[in-house]
């Protein structure tokens, strides 16, 4: 998927496996591309090298919450159904382009 921020592509990768889940943005240097997390309400940064810009989304990727400057060794957790709740991580900066209530429109590749 793509995600057009500021008139800039960015890819969004979505993992689909446990292993890749698990994996996501760790020992990732210089970030460049975004990880959606479907049904998802808790991520971590254990393993990662920098900083990331976090959106909490609804199923109607919906924002509900923007995290600035997530920094690594910590863990984010939602009080909301895990059914109800998507994550998009991006490179750390890009969360100033968004706003709480505006939804998030993915481009197919």
């Amino acid at each position: 998927m793509i995600l057009r921020i500021n008139n800039r592509d960015i890819e969004v990768k979505v993992p689909f496996t446990l292993k890749e889940k698990m994996i996501g943005l760790s020992n990732t240097i210089n970030i460049n591309f975004g990880m959606y997390f479907k049904s998802c309400n808790t991520i971590q940064t254990y393993s990662m090298q920098e900083a990331i810009d976090v959106l909490v989304l609804d199923n109607q990727n919906t924002i509900l919450y923007i995290l600035s400057d997530f920094k690594p060794h910590k863990i984010l957790s939602i009080n909301r159904d895990i059914y109800e709740t998507n994550i998009l991580e991006l490179p750390k900066g890009l969360g100033k382009y968004f706003k709480v209530g505006s939804q998030i429109k993915f481009i197919k590749k």
